[in-house]
């Protein structure tokens, strides 16, 4: 009589067996499987870091000639001499509101994309892994940013090699 299939753990991409691992469209012999084990991938918080030292860049640069603007204004000079602002603007020093307002708002600007990337790269998950051997050679793998569900298919993969013996 053919031993009863216990079924340790099910879902609609992975069911798990005594006798077999279906991970998707792969399935595995349990009699062949060797060892499982989890592994994690590193969060990739490359895009996160790039556009928060963009956001530095901009409100950095933006800053320096923001102060270097204001303080033009703030020195008396002669009436009729018109410094040349930093970005090569040629200004009107009676109306110091108009090109210090908008490289205020770049410096805004910057800092809003420094809180974005920050956020990005806070927000960046690993990726965990399901690690078949198997006799063949051939080793089997499942990807989740999910740690518990990894966890849960891991143990019961587990599970169902000792009850096999």
């Amino acid at each position: 009589m053919p031993e009863q299939e216990t079924v340790f753990y099910q879902d609609k991409n992975v069911k798990i067996t005594n006798a077999r691992v279906i991970l998707g469209a792969r399935t595995f012999a349990m009699s062949n499987i060797s060892s499982v084990a989890t592994s994690v991938i590193p969060a990739d918080r490359t895009l996160g870091i790039i556009i928060a030292l963009a956001g530095i860049l901009v409100s950095g640069c933006c800053g320096l000639i923001f102060l270097a603007t204001l303080i033009q204004f703030m020195v008396p000079s002669p009436s009729n001499v018109s410094f040349p602002v930093l970005t090569g603007l040629s200004i009107d020093t009676t109306t110091p509101i108009g090109v210090p307002l908008v490289i205020g708002l770049f410096v805004l600007f910057g800092l809003l994309f420094l809180v974005l990337g920050i956020f990005l790269a806070i927000r960046a998950k690993p990726t965990y892994v399901v690690r078949i051997d198997s006799a063949s050679g051939e080793p089997g793998t499942l990807a989740s940013k999910n740690y518990p569900y990894i966890n849960r298919i891991v143990s019961a993969i587990n599970q169902a090699m000792i009850q096999r013996g």
